[in-house]
């Protein structure tokens, strides 16, 4: 591999910020960065004719049908058709031998839709792999998608990508943990524009920002637009419990999802709302995929589900109070997305009254301003105390936005005690404590530097002057020297362990703190890939480190050319810099595979990439200045020129490599056409060398690698 290849794609990967969707890592596709197209190379590709699979036509008239539907039925708003399917995409795509890995990629087109969104019947990722999709002119790009987010379901429901054709593009590291696995199980054919719903609601409704919203800009953040099976949208809201711990449960309707299926395919969407009264569209980067039910019941058409992740604290979520009292409220209101719209307020001004709506036993309210409509379904209900009462269930008039216009919302209060179990009502989740309180508050996520549970082993040092928060317990057996000033604060106890000590000369606090806020989900970044190591050097480097935030946990390998472990390491983070390698193993100059990934209580940051090790051993000589200020490198020795040839081709499946250069030793991989590694010859010198394992028909990739260069080509078999 030429080295100014390398640096090039390496400096490409250097940070990245977590992005669009689904708690996704972020990043840029694989074939953004690198040349795929550029003949010079000497790796042979594929990337100039991706497979298409185009989607049959929609009958106009089930489009009619649906959206008449919209119109009179109680039921989920639906904005797209979809596409039941099974497609493998290791087998249908097109691959490309990258440096350091496989990437693949199909293109899907139905033609008209506004956007395409997918759902993942299986969805599996190694460590280090990343999958992407995006548009035809790369305008529209979500993920990466990475062992993140896989699940126990298997399942991965995504965001709607803008325009009526999109390309998959997956990546997986050549020494993985495991195969991925990745099976696309239904295509959903935009037919409304999800990606613009903005102005799709009447007219009556409240912007969420407008002046006479102000009082609940707390509230609107345990709000989300939900798009359940890829095709319809709901409203639900995030509720805050009588442990304060954070844990994500979700209230909506119970006719918004029908099974567990469902749920996982769901994705939920924060923050979707205009930033002014009456401005322009929302974002939709800000979601969760996924979903377990935990408890539903017809009666009064509630649906509790805890979601997949925890929002991250940079969503600013917010977990809603409730009230389960029998009480009607006297005034409050209701947020929702009707039609998918951004976020709506609607206010009710006189006391709601007990009906039965649908066989439901439900509240009527009739509406002072604003209004429900479908889509609205599952969206809170919040009395005078913004405090929830219930879910929208349904019952939108035809004569919405005038002095008649009202809606029913399954009652809070027969959900909490109505049921005859856990599975059917709603006290056993929202008061795991037992306290029988009849309200609670809502509560904001904690700052970064509170936690749930600490546990205190580390010396601190003179001088230091250092706070440590948990909204529960922090058990400390650690010493503080004297000088130092140290503030230890928990909501419940604090346990000052054997082999805790305090100097003579500290200032010393431990005090119970009322913190009324959740543990929150902070996402992990690395800041910087280190792409030169120098082990042996002049103290630049010493160690292969990582800089990162929000990690307690990391997992490190390293492999040389021939695919071999040389070192391994995984640990506890206690600090924001993180050391993984002494060098140990490594040979000067050369350059390994590395996977390194970063996590915490929910969720992980994981990267494969290339890093070139210098120990001084060597004749080639490194710029340390300039290794230190631009992570360059300025190598005297021009590197050898490696190439290789393959006769005959096509073959009948016996054929023979020749190398042009044999300074150092090569190995050999042969892929097959969906990536797979079926046959592998380790370190020679030969300039010559006769494949005789028997070959089925198809088309394989041969991949020499010596080090300095790895060379991809394709080889037919009749």
């Amino acid at each position: 591999m030429k080295l100014k290849k390398l640096l090039i794609f390496l400096l490409a990967l250097i940070a990245w910020n977590i992005s669009k969707g689904q708690i996704s890592q972020g990043g840029e596709p694989y074939s953004f960065k690198v040349d795929l197209k550029n003949k010079n190379q000497d790796t042979v590709l594929l990337s100039e004719k991706i497979p298409i699979i185009n989607m049959q036509a929609i009958d106009k008239s089930i489009i009619e049908q649906i959206k008449q539907s919209n119109e009179t039925e109680n039921k989920p708003f639906q904005f797209a058709y979809s596409f039941y399917v099974d497609i493998d995409l290791k087998k249908s795509a097109v691959v490309d031998s990258l440096d350091i890995g496989l990437l693949y990629r199909l293109s899907i087109k139905s033609e008209n839709a506004y956007s395409i969104n997918l759902i993942f019947k299986k969805y599996l990722l190694p460590q280090g792999a990343k999958l992407f999709i995006y548009n035809n002119d790369k305008t529209d790009v979500i993920g990466a998608f990475t062992s993140n987010n896989n699940k126990s379901s298997g399942r991965l429901a995504t965001s709607p990508v803008k325009g009526d054709e999109i390309v998959i593009e997956y990546f997986e590291p050549y020494y993985s943990n495991l195969s991925g696995e990745i099976v696309i199980g239904s295509i959903n054919h935009d037919f409304i524009n999800f990606s613009d719903d903005f102005g799709n609601s009447s007219f009556c409704n409240i912007d969420i920002n407008c002046d006479v919203a102000d009082d609940w800009q707390n509230e609107k953040r345990s709000v989300c637009k939900i798009m359940m099976n890829g095709n319809s949208l709901c409203t639900g809201a995030l509720l805050n419990n009588t442990s304060f711990d954070g844990t994500p449960y979700f209230l909506t309707a119970n006719h918004c999802i029908g099974n567990q299926e469902e749920a996982d395919d769901c994705v939920f969407y924060f923050n979707y709302e205009s930033s002014t009264c009456n401005g322009g569209d929302g974002s939709l980067e800000q979601s969760v995929s996924g979903a377990t039910i935990v408890s539903s019941n017809s009666g009064s058409d509630f649906l509790l589900l805890e979601l997949s992740n925890k929002p991250l604290s940079t969503y600013n979520p917010y977990y809603a109070g409730w009230n389960n009292s029998d009480i009607p409220s006297l005034s409050g209101a209701s947020i929702t997305h009707p039609r998918g719209d951004v976020k709506k307020i609607g206010f009710y001004n006189e006391a709601i009254t007990a009906s039965i709506y649908g066989g439901s036993e439900d509240w009527d309210v009739i509406w002072e301003s604003g209004t429900v409509e479908p889509g609205s379904s599952g969206g809170p209900l919040f009395n005078n105390a913004h405090l929830v009462i219930g879910q929208v269930h349904g019952g939108y008039p035809s004569d919405i936005c005038t002095d008649n216009d009202h809606a029913y919302f399954g009652r809070f209060d027969i959900s909490w005690n109505s049921g005859s179990s856990a599975n059917n009502r709603l006290r056993d989740w929202l008061d795991p404590t037992n306290s029988n309180v009849t309200t609670l508050n809502g509560a904001n996520v904690c700052h970064e530097g509170v936690a749930k549970h600490l546990n205190i082993t580390h010396t601190i040092e003179a001088g230091s002057v250092e706070l440590y928060q948990a909204t529960e317990t922090i058990i400390a057996s650690n010493i503080i020297r004297a000088g130092a000033n140290v503030t230890y604060e928990a909501g419940d106890g604090i346990n000052l362990a054997p082999g805790f000590h305090a100097e003579e000369g500290c200032t010393f606090t431990a005090q119970l703190k009322d913190f009324n806020c959740v543990p929150g989900c902070y996402p992990v970044t690395i800041d910087l890939l280190p792409n030169v190591f120098t082990p042996n050097g002049d103290g630049i480097n010493d160690n292969l480190c990582y800089p990162v935030t929000n990690a307690t946990h990391y997992d490190f390998k390293a492999y040389n050319r021939w695919g071999n472990l040389i070192h391994s390491s995984s640990g506890n983070v206690s600090g924001d810099y993180v050391c993984v390698w002494d060098g140990t193993g490594a040979c000067d100059g050369c350059y390994y595979a590395v996977i390194i990934t970063f996590s915490n209580e929910c969720n992980e940051v994981s990267e494969a990439y290339s890093i070139m090790v210098f120990t001084g051993e060597s004749k080639s000589t490194v710029n340390k200045s300039e290794e230190q200020d631009n992570m360059m490198l300025n190598i005297t020795q021009e590197p050898q020129v490696f190439d290789f040839n393959m006769f005959p081709n096509p073959t009948d499946g016996k054929f023979t490599v020749k190398v042009t250069s044999t300074d150092l030793p090569y190995t050999i991989d042969i892929f097959n056409s969906t990536g797979i590694l079926i046959y592998k010859v380790s370190e020679t010198n030969l300039q010559e060398i006769s494949i005789r394992k028997q070959l089925t028909s198809g088309v394989y990739y041969v991949r020499l690698n010596n080090g300095d260069n790895l060379i991809t080509k394709k080889i037919i078999v009749n």
